[in-house]
């Protein structure tokens, strides 16, 4: 019944703002009829085209048949402990665009509607299926966050967890160190870089649950990698991985250096 009201009201909300003030695109800010996840129609277009292209169910780099992972480059070379990884798309154009102004300027309007937009991925990829249990976000050490002022995977998160009628957990799972930057790092020395990194909050029982772990970008795989050995640690039984872009070791050199040109744009201003 909470959560009716709950939805009611959000609607009601949604609707007296749009009485009062115009709507816009929340990725190019033109005027714009009002909709559902706050995109117009050529934004909406450009971001949701690649979820619509086949992609490894298990790792999410795009392959000619979506049903056949076992011919999937990345997995026969790599181990992933997540069950599943559900993706917006790859790490380019418009996607690697809205991470970028997600993460680093915290454009709160972009980030609910891009969690709108995965949360459609993640309703479509269990339609006919048990939903997860919990969503969770990939937490952020608590130096970036204050620093950034903000977690954009918990923004995405919200907004699945909301749209997709599953319980969030936003403090179950904890980052207790901050690791090093990890785009100039071996795949070895990734994975030694995140050991000790998470910890799970004490009284939380996850046995046999299925997670959905919500982060805004994929690369390696190391990170997610190493929050769900945490989470299996603890006998969670299943996590699937939502992310918006699916990346190369190429594409997170450009992360990087849209952090330094951020940090610099904070400095001068």
């Amino acid at each position: 019944m909470w959560n009716a009201i709950g939805k009611f009201t959000h609607s009601s909300v949604e609707a007296l703002k749009s009485l009062v003030f115009p709507a816009c695109c929340s990725f190019c800010s033109h005027p714009t009829s009002s909709s559902a996840d706050g995109l117009c129609f050529q934004c909406h277009e450009s971001l949701t085209w690649e979820a619509n292209q086949p992609a490894c169910p298990s790792c999410g780099i795009p392959i000619k048949n979506r049903e056949i992972s076992i011919d999937c480059p990345e997995c026969a070379v790599r181990s992933f402990r997540f069950d599943r990884l559900i993706r917006l798309g790859n790490y380019k154009g418009s996607i690697r665009n809205s991470v970028i102004r997600i993460k680093n300027f915290g454009e709160y309007p972009l980030a609910r509607s891009l969690g709108r937009l995965l949360a459609d991925q993640v309703r479509d990829t269990f339609s006919g299926q048990l939903l997860p249990d919990f969503v969770v976000p990939m937490p952020s050490h608590w130096r970036k966050r204050l620093v950034r002022g903000h977690n954009s995977p918990e923004s995405l998160a919200k907004e699945i967890a909301f749209l997709a009628n599953i319980p969030l957990l936003l403090d179950v799972l904890i980052c207790q160190r901050q690791p090093h930057k990890q785009a100039l790092l071996s795949s070895a020395e990734r994975h030694q870089n995140l050991k000790g990194t998470f910890r799970l909050r004490a009284n939380y029982d996850l046995i046999g649950a299925h997670i959905l772990l919500v982060d805004d970008i994929i690369t390696t795989g190391a990170t997610a990698n190493e929050a769900t050995r945490v989470l299996k640690d603890a006998k969670v039984g299943v996590v699937s991985v939502a992310v918006l872009g699916r990346a190369s070791n190429y594409d997170l050199l450009d992360l990087q250096r849209s952090d330094s040109e951020d940090k610099e744009q904070r400095v001068t201003s």
